[in-house]
This record gives C-alpha cells, sequence and structure tokens, in this order.
C-alpha cells in the first residue's frame, strides 16, 4: 500500500511539502522534501509585480535566467533558446512547437488540429518516425515507441505508468504536486509527457503548448498570453498582465506608458497585419479609444 509504518524514516515516501501563497497565487513559502527539492528545503520566495525576487527577466516579463540556465526569446515571445541542454526551438503559425535540438538531437513534430495541437507523432532528423501517441477523449492512452505501450494514468497525482503488450511496467512517472520528478520515477524519458499533458525536455523544462512551465519555480516563463487580456469589444478596459492590474479610458498616453510589449504581442498583431511579420519589426498595432471617445489607429515600437 505504500503507507509509512512504524521505523520507516521521516522521508519515507517520494515526497512530503508544504505551501503559502500570496493573493495573486504566487508561492510565498516552500517547505518540505522529495521531488524537485530532492533532500529538505524551507524557502521563502518574494515577488515583485508578479517576478520572483533573485530571478532575472526581460522587458517582456519572460524568465531570463534562474541562476541555473539562461534563456532567450523570439519575437513573438516564444522560448527559442536554453543554456541547459542547448535547447533551441522552433515554432509554427500557431505558436505550437514544430521542431527542437535538445543536446544536440533534433526532433520534429506532427500535431493534431482536431486535438487542438497535441502531439501525433515526433520524427527525427533523418525524417524517420520514432514514437507515436495515442489519445482517447484527448487523453494519452498509449504510447508507439517498439511497439503499442499503455498509460496508466491516476486521475488525482497525474503519476502514471506504462506498460507493455504483456502488462509489464516499463516505464513510471511519480511526480510531486508541482510536476517535480521524484525518486519514485523510473524510465521516464520513455514518455516525456509527464506533468498533466506537458512534454518534458532534458533541461527540466515543460513544452506547454504556447508558453513554457517550470516545475522547479512552480511557474512559467512567460506572462499569460491570455487573449481576454485585451478586450477587442470594450478597448476601454484592458488587463495589464504584468502588475495584473485593469486599465480604464485608456489614453494615447497611457498605452505609451503601460502597455507592456508581451501583451500587445502577435494575437494583437493579428487583427490589423500577419503578426511575425510585425513583431520582427518590433513594432505593434493598436487601435486605441481615448477618454473622449475618439478611435486612432497608432503603431507602437518597443525595440
Amino acid at each position: 500500500m505504500n503507507r509509512q509504518q512504524s521505523g520507516d524514516p521521516t522521508t519515507y515516501g517520494p515526497y512530503s511539502q508544504a505551501y503559502g501563497y500570496d493573493q495573486w497565487g504566487n508561492h510565498t513559502h516552500r517547505e518540505g522534501w522529495g521531488g524537485i527539492y530532492g533532500t529538505y528545503t524551507n524557502d521563502n520566495p518574494t515577488f515583485t509585480s508578479n517576478r520572483q525576487n533573485g530571478l532575472s527577466y526581460d522587458g517582456s516579463g519572460n524568465l531570463a535566467n534562474d541562476g541555473y540556465q539562461s534563456y532567450t526569446y523570439d519575437a513573438t515571445g516564444q522560448q527559442a533558446y536554453a543554456s541547459g541542454t542547448a535547447l533551441t526551438q522552433s515554432y509554427d503559425g500557431n505558436g505550437l512547437r514544430a521542431k527542437k535540438v535538445d543536446n544536440g538531437a533534433a526532433t520534429y513534430y506532427l500535431r493534431s488540429s482536431v486535438l487542438g495541437g497535441q502531439v501525433l507523432a515526433e520524427i527525427n532528423s533523418a525524417g524517420s518516425w520514432t514514437r507515436g501517441y495515442v489519445y482517447a477523449g484527448g487523453q494519452m492512452i498509449a504510447v508507439q515507441a517498439g511497439g503499442v505501450n499503455w498509460v496508466h494514468q491516476d486521475p488525482v497525482t497525474k503519476s502514471q505508468r506504462v506498460t507493455d503488450n504483456l502488462g509489464n511496467v516499463i516505464s513510471v512517472v511519480d511526480l510531486d504536486p508541482w510536476g517535480g520528478e521524484t525518486a519514485a520515477s523510473t524510465n521516464q524519458a520513455f514518455q516525456p509527457h509527464r506533468f498533466t499533458s506537458y512534454e518534458r525536455d532534458g533541461n527540466g523544462g515543460d513544452e506547454a503548448m504556447i508558453r513554457r512551465y517550470t516545475g522547479k519555480w512552480h511557474r512559467f516563463y512567460q506572462p499569460d498570453p491570455y487573449d481576454g487580456s485585451y478586450d477587442l469589444t470594450n478597448r476601454r478596459v484592458s488587463i495589464d498582465m504584468l502588475t495584473r492590474k485593469t486599465i480604464r479610458s485608456i489614453s494615447e498616453t497611457q498605452v505609451a506608458r503601460k502597455w507592456r510589449p508581451q501583451v500587445a504581442t502577435a494575437r494583437l498583431c493579428s487583427v490589423h497585419a500577419q503578426a511575425q511579420a510585425v513583431a520582427a519589426m518590433q513594432e505593434h498595432h493598436l487601435t486605441v479609444e481615448t477618454a473622449s471617445g475618439e478611435r486612432t489607429h497608432r503603431v507602437w515600437s518597443f525595440g
């Protein structure tokens, strides 16, 4: 039953952790052992404008350096490089990862529009099929690699067991609540989609489709790209995703001073022009309604 018994060490089991949060949901207290922590830790991170102090960010609010790796981003805000395993990433027109080179090995992705962009197959640099995925109702149920292997996922903890066609367990994925690997995991690289549906890369980061997630810091690398950060039906009410404050009666002066580059990204650009072409020029088209109700069209540069 994997339950702690009398005489077992206090570090019994894959993890034991406690958390505290601020009003924005940021972790302000992290204590325990196992998972991403390994041995015992008692951490009390602090935040300023929704950024964790001690980490470095670029002007758009993307994580640039966490003390372990450095990261760079393309003009649309997608992570292009991570230094840990020299991970380079390329994306399609929908912002989904189309290719990665991790530790020198290239992987290309074949995705399904019916399944919302989920990966159906992985192809190597030689054009050979290397791994396939089978879904039911959006949940992965099988991995095709050296035969058909079945994925069994705990509905609560999201821990996984992968079995071959004979029922033998060939991979164990056991994570802490925030996606950190625990000592109970074995041969987990066989099934890289470990934390929910995110794909884990060699540098420990997770590809979450549209942006990246890190279990080490329990947060995403990039600000929220949610379309609702700008209300196209009511241009007087929008959200500053860095400070998470509502901006009302937006004037041209307010836009120039307060609008964040990561909000005026490709999603806004698509209203007026091809997103990538505009972003490549480091310019963003924005229709502004002034306090007097007059609508004007401007091009704002964040270069």
